[in-house]
């Protein structure tokens, strides 16, 4: 296989990561087999693809950028990749749930600008 063909079947395969198991992704984030930011990459990707449902109006990527650079890589064969099940994966909280400093509109343009004061 040619490197362009590497580097397709790469990114083919990461791009499909959004519909792996969480327990799947996290132990992938365990193995240092992918990063933090490599899947809000590939979750922002799908959002994308789906923006037309308007199910995620409001996103917080710089946010959650800022976040996953802030946590500690693991390495292969860490016995501890870091605090929490979940450490390192992206998840999506809907405009339902309070957020600290970002819009809690719950669905409704009655609470347009409505802000979440703590999570």
């Amino acid at each position: 296989m040619d490197a362009v063909s590497d580097v397709k079947q790469k990114n083919n395969a990461e791009s499909m990561l959004w519909q792996l198991p969480a327990v799947e992704v996290v132990q992938l984030l365990k193995e240092g087999k992918v990063s933090p930011l490599q899947l809000i990459d590939i979750a922002e990707a799908r959002v994308s693809e789906t923006r037309y449902l308007n199910a995620t109006p409001i996103l917080c990527l710089q946010r959650a950028r800022k976040r996953a650079r802030s946590l500690r890589i693991p390495r292969p064969g860490d016995p501890s990749p870091g605090p929490g099940y979940l450490y390192g994966l992206p998840i999506l909280v809907k405009d339902s749930q309070p957020l600290a400093g970002v819009r809690f509109v719950c669905g409704s343009m009655m609470h347009a600008n409505r802000m979440a004061s703590e999570t």
